[in-house]
């Protein structure tokens, strides 16, 4: 925001720059721009999927909101991870005498294994449900290992990997490790009973025996208001005979007070020809018995009260164990699941065993409820000796900064995907990374990297983060090859013309989402509400899908309902994915419709109206004014004076086009401003970061 932009300016101490990436990363905004990111990868979304009907998930934002929150937080990465794969295994859940936050966080952590899509239902048969859950099986195991260890894995599900020194064998351990929790082969247990109720043993107990009490008063009080509305149907049929024929008078009137079923032929006949009389609705009865009104009245309000006292608790998306006994895992021959071949035991992809520390799950202590193999994958999984993990991260929040990974298939590490183009840095910033976690593992540091002298404070350094993603951000941030310009040069170009040693800054889009929420920033109708159920979406008669409401504002992007089959049209056009599995790595288009929806959508159209508006109230009276507001609004920065002139020869134009239609001056002048300020939300500067 210009503010923000004065203030650095003005402060002309050394650490200015250091100080603006503190406040960044402190803002409560960092962990909703950074969740996006790590929400591509583990394949989130708010429906289930498949199936055309395409199921909204009720309670899937919950783990979105989990995301949000650790980011904010500074979650240690390898906690951040062991939560999301084995949360219900850190924590006992089903025997706590209280429920506490920390237990509800480790289990809406493990909703990253209940993002794939899932279309199991309660009306399947037992053979359409086995096929469904080895779908959601197969790739739940795609956007774990692709998200944590960068690996194609999913390659070798019907045969050994072509490329990498992964077999099928390697598949089916791992999957073997899911068995616990995800059953292809087990009892019908459909997506939506496959849920957590948020509340101890005896929580859920209480809210029974209290909901049970709620539902017999509730019965009671609908049995007096129906016999009140008897009554008194009965009180308007009395005044309402005199217009009825005198032979049906008396036995309609004598119908009326016997029970339907119990009613004569005749009877019955009687009543379907006088129907309207004899079901006088009851606001009818309210508007000419006042007594009756006030009855009712009361009954109700009886009722609202009572409905209050129900104990509504709370469903998590969680990924549990269903007991510590699965069946078996069998290798599937070429992978149809029809076709099951010799089981597997649970483990891990043998290259990436160590023989020194041999991967091994602890067998279930006497009672357990749970395998423990998830969280033995995920101990494995942030253990120092892991040779992808930190690697992985690390590459992927480079990648984020610079719009290309040191591996630029950061989806990738093998031997199929690219080499790294600068191979020390990777291992020096993965190391860095999980410097102080190797130190409590080992009771020493493991290769630390030493620290260096501060230029500016002459103070030691310590590079060591800790699994701090916070850390890693300000380490990769304020560093010279990040604070680059991204000028081009003729000489370094023709030694790296692809820029892969990094001589300078690479021009980048913004993402899908951060353009919306950009426009929404300019326009000052963004809403800054943080967490709860996503907004929810409507398609318009042209065919777009947008969120509810569009034109008035909006809250951030990642707030937005993700439905697989109705993307937002407008972030679809700017390559938001469909997710389908995950998505570990966005392109970046440049197609014509982008173009198009700058110029043709309702809502850009609707936040250019409000940031005109904006602008006339903030920007003063004079046009040049106004001119220097909107830049700075949009750009960040004043316009030149060929920018200042270009634009107030638009505006003067441009309100003369509107005139000349019939607008009156004030109009015109308003419309021509609204145009200009779409002008600026559409330009390369306000979508690009340079």
């Amino acid at each position: 925001m210009p503010q923000e932009v004065d203030a650095f300016l003005a402060d002309a101490s050394p650490q200015a720059y250091d100080k603006v990436v503190d406040r960044l990363l402190a803002d409560p905004r960092y962990g909703e721009r950074w969740a996006r990111y790590w929400l591509d990868t583990a394949g989130y979304a708010d429906s289930e999927g498949v199936l055309e009907e395409d199921r909204i998930r009720p309670n899937a934002w919950r783990y979105r909101d989990y995301v949000i929150r650790s980011l904010n937080a500074d979650k240690p990465y390898d906690r951040f991870l062991r939560e999301q794969i084995a949360g219900d295994e850190m924590v006992d859940y089903r025997a706590a005498a209280k429920w506490t936050p920390e237990i509800d966080e480790a289990l809406t952590a493990t909703g990253f294994l209940r993002t794939a899509v899932d279309a199991t239902r309660d009306d399947f048969n037992e053979h359409q449900f086995t096929e469904y859950q080895y779908r959601m099986l197969n790739d739940t195991e795609t956007i774990l290992v692709s998200s944590t260890l960068g690996i194609t894995l999913q390659c070798a599900r019907c045969h050994n990997h072509k490329y990498e020194p992964f077999s099928q064998r390697d598949y089916y351990r791992v999957q073997a490790i899911l068995s616990g929790a995800i059953r292809p082969r087990g009892k019908l247990l459909p997506t939506n009973r496959r849920q957590i109720v948020a509340a101890t043993a005896a929580d859920q107990q209480h809210a029974k025996e209290v909901d049970t009490q709620v539902e017999t008063v509730l019965k009671s009080l609908e049995q007096a208001e129906n016999s009140l509305v008897a009554a008194y149907r009965l009180k308007a049929l009395d005044v309402k005979l005199l217009t009825v024929q005198e032979a049906d008078r008396a036995l309609l009137a004598q119908a009326a007070r016997i029970d339907e079923a119990k009613r004569t032929p005749e009877q019955k006949a009687l009543a379907a020809k006088y129907k309207p009389l004899l079901e006088t609705t009851a606001d009818a009865l309210a508007a000419s018995y006042p007594d009756f009104k006030q009855n009712r009245a009361e009954i109700q309000a009886q009722r609202s009260a009572e409905e209050k006292k129900r104990i509504a608790l709370v469903e998590l998306r969680a990924l549990y164990d269903q007991d510590a006994a699965p069946q078996p895992t069998p290798l599937l021959i070429r992978g149809e699941w029809t076709r099951p071949g010799d089981t597997v035991e649970p483990g891990i992809p043998v290259v990436l065993d160590d023989p020194r520390h041999r991967f091994t799950v602890p067998p279930p202590a006497t009672g357990a409820v749970s395998t423990g193999r998830r969280r033995a994958l995920a101990e494995w999984i942030v253990r120092p000796g892991n040779p992808l993990t930190a690697r992985v991260i690390v590459n992927r929040v480079w990648a984020h900064h610079f719009g290309v990974g040191l591996v630029p298939t950061v989806e990738n590490f093998g031997r199929s995907g690219m080499p790294p183009t600068n191979q020390p840095l990777l291992d020096w910033l993965a190391v860095t990374f999980a410097a102080d976690s190797q130190w409590q593992s080992t009771g020493q540091r493991v290769n630390r990297p030493g620290p260096s002298i501060d230029p500016l404070t002459h103070q030691p350094i310590d590079y060591s983060l800790g699994w701090s993603l916070k850390r890693l951000h300000r380490l990769i941030i304020t560093s010279a090859a990040y604070r680059q310009s991204s000028v081009y040069r003729d000489d370094p170009a023709r030694i790296d013309p692809d820029n892969k040693l990094l001589w300078r800054q690479r021009s980048r889009r913004l993402e899908a989402e951060a353009i919306r929420d950009s426009m929404l920033a300019a326009a000052g109708t963004l809403d800054p509400n943080m967490y709860g159920e996503p907004v929810a979406e409507e398609a318009r008669a042209s065919g777009e899908i947008v969120p509810v409401g569009e034109e008035k504002g909006g809250r951030r992007s990642i707030y937005l309902l993700v439905r697989r089959s109705k993307p937002v049209t407008l972030l679809n056009t700017f390559d938001a994915p469909v997710m389908e599995t995950n998505c570990t790595r966005r392109i970046t288009s440049t197609t014509a419709t982008q173009a198009l929806a700058l110029m043709n959508s309702g809502f850009i159209a609707a936040q250019s109206q409000r940031f005109a508006e904006r602008i006339t109230k903030e920007g003063g009276e004079s046009i040049p004014s106004r001119i220097e507001t909107a830049y700075r609004l949009a750009f960040n920065r004043k316009p030149g004076a060929k920018e200042l002139a270009a634009a107030e020869s638009f505006l003067r134009a441009q309100a003369v086009r509107y005139a000349a239609s019939g607008k009156k001056a004030a109009e015109s002048q308003a419309a021509a401003l609204a145009d200009l300020c779409q002008a600026l939300l559409s330009a390369n500067e306000f979508v690009y970061v340079d």
